[in-house]
């Protein structure tokens, strides 16, 4: 985990402290991690096995993650990460694959609307 920390870190290296903080914070879990610098912004892809109990629907029909809303209370168990994702990053999706999953996120350098600026 700490050398997936070091690439976060690396990768927004010429970025202020609460900018790497936060993309740092967003991409971290995930065991592949594919990061593009953008004009704009950072990309990171994170890809994983998925959930274990997750599998694709028989028809092939793709179904995408959805973040809890429970998931940013400091109380919750589970699910955090996806709603930290949904709450504090520019955009957001995922490839809709349960049993082989990408998610991915843009972060805006930009974070004058971002509600991390706004927090107290």
């Amino acid at each position: 985990m700490p050398l997936a920390r070091a690439f976060l870190d690396t990768n927004a290296a010429e970025r202020d402290t609460d900018y790497r903080y936060l993309f740092n914070l967003l991409g971290f879990g995930a065991f592949t991690l594919r990061c593009e610098r953008r004009r704009t912004g950072m990309h990171l892809m994170c890809t994983d096995q998925g959930h274990p109990d997750g599998h694709t629907a028989p028809d092939g029909r793709r179904e995408h993650l959805t973040a809890d809303p429970s998931g940013l209370d400091p109380d919750a168990e589970s699910g955090r990460g996806l709603a930290l994702i949904d709450a504090l990053s520019t955009s957001r999706g995922d490839n809709g694959i349960a049993d082989h999953r990408q998610v991915w996120f843009f972060l805006a350098y930009d974070l004058t609307d971002n509600p991390w600026t706004t927090a107290a």
